[in-house]
């Protein structure tokens, strides 16, 4: 132990497995492997990183865990090693997968971020305005620009953003027309390289004047007992969904302007309908409240969590399950669209645990 830091060895060979810090505030930990793969509590993932020198000459880098979420924030591989005794190597061996970023052959450094316009402090009277992002390339290529409005991310993937000249190198501008709330507007920028490694983000608040608008309330349950595939069917999706609706529409839960209701069950809750009623939710306005409630199958691929609607009949194919199943990847996308800055999604399903890596990796 050094420094509070706990590492477990393999006997059989003396190979370094894991290492684990819990932090003294007794509420954040992070566990990783020797190739930097990890899995944090909330907040935990900046208390770890990489040291990158530049020479005697200059000051030494350090980028936080948190700007390697897409290709080291892996707690089923963590879990993994964990489970078999194996290294990292052995594990992503015996996953057919492969390392997608290896820091020991150098960092190409990501992209430095600035938020263009509107300026910090500025206020509004309208409640719509264009939100302009430069992103500059440091060495590692511009993938993708990102905005997040008060926590939330704003639109859809933006990858694949166009290269301009920037005065200090090669650069990306992105546009984002936003929706503001009442009162102050958090927004952070992130870039990414092309090897998905984030920038040091940029913040700026801005202010919408005027009175608070009433919010209301959307909820999109979906409840599956009865599939297609007799086999799959269940006892308790259906009425945990209408259990759900039921708490949210009770006498005396009169916070919202009104409640508004989409219920998708059993022969209904096909993907397409859901997807449907997601591309619905994104007219609501900043200030409303959505909540998404799955109940039903769910089933895993590799990293990507798919919610399994009536009309799948085979999940355990996973040629068919990528066509029809609802995955992770998807619900991030069509959820970052929706215009209502709160958002909670509720999963009753097998392996939903496997939809939070795709949810935590800075998308939403």
């Amino acid at each position: 132990m050094e420094d509070g830091t706990i590492r477990w060895y393999r006997m059989s060979d003396g190979k370094e497995l894991l290492a684990f810090f819990p932090h003294a505030d007794r509420k954040r930990w992070v566990m990783w492997t020797p190739k930097g793969y990890f899995d944090a509590s909330e907040g935990a993932e900046d208390l770890i990183g990489w040291h990158v020198n530049q020479g005697k000459d200059k000051e030494a880098l350090f980028y936080p865990a948190s700007q390697f979420f897409e290709q080291f924030y892996r707690p089923d591989l963590v879990a993994e090693v964990v489970k078999s005794v194996e290294t990292d190597e052995q594990v992503l061996a015996r996953l057919g997968e492969k390392e997608r970023v290896n820091l020991q052959a150098g960092l190409k450094k990501p992209p430095k971020v600035a938020i263009v316009s509107p300026k910090e402090g500025q206020q509004f009277d309208r409640d719509e305005v264009e939100i302009q992002v430069q992103a500059e390339d440091q060495g590692g290529g511009v993938d993708e620009i990102r905005l997040f409005q008060n926590g939330k991310a704003v639109g859809g993937d933006i990858r694949g953003v166009a290269v301009t000249p920037g005065a200090a190198g090669s650069g990306s501008m992105k546009t984002f027309r936003v929706r503001l709330v009442e009162g102050p507007n958090v927004f952070k920028a992130v870039a990414l390289s092309k090897e998905r490694i984030e920038g040091h983000p940029a913040e700026m608040t801005i202010v919408l004047k005027g009175s608070t608008k009433p919010a209301s309330l959307h909820l999109l349950l979906v409840g599956i007992n009865e599939y297609k595939n007799p086999g799959l069917s269940l006892n308790y999706a259906l009425p945990d969904a209408k259990g759900m609706q039921k708490f949210f529409t009770r006498p005396g839960a009169g916070l919202f302007k009104e409640v508004k209701q989409y219920e998708l069950y059993d022969k209904q809750a096909t993907k397409a309908a859901i997807l449907d009623k997601l591309k619905t939710l994104q007219a609501t306005a900043p200030q409303d409240v959505v909540v998404i409630y799955l109940a039903g199958h769910g089933e895993s691929i590799e990293n990507t969590w798919y919610f399994v609607p009536h009309e799948v009949t085979t999940p355990e194919r996973e040629d068919r399950l990528k066509e029809q199943g609802l995955s992770s990847v998807e619900l991030k996308e069509h959820i970052a669209k929706i215009g209502a800055q709160k958002v909670l999604l509720l999963m009753d399903a097998c392996k939903s645990g496997s939809a939070m890596v795709a949810f935590a990796a800075r998308g939403l």
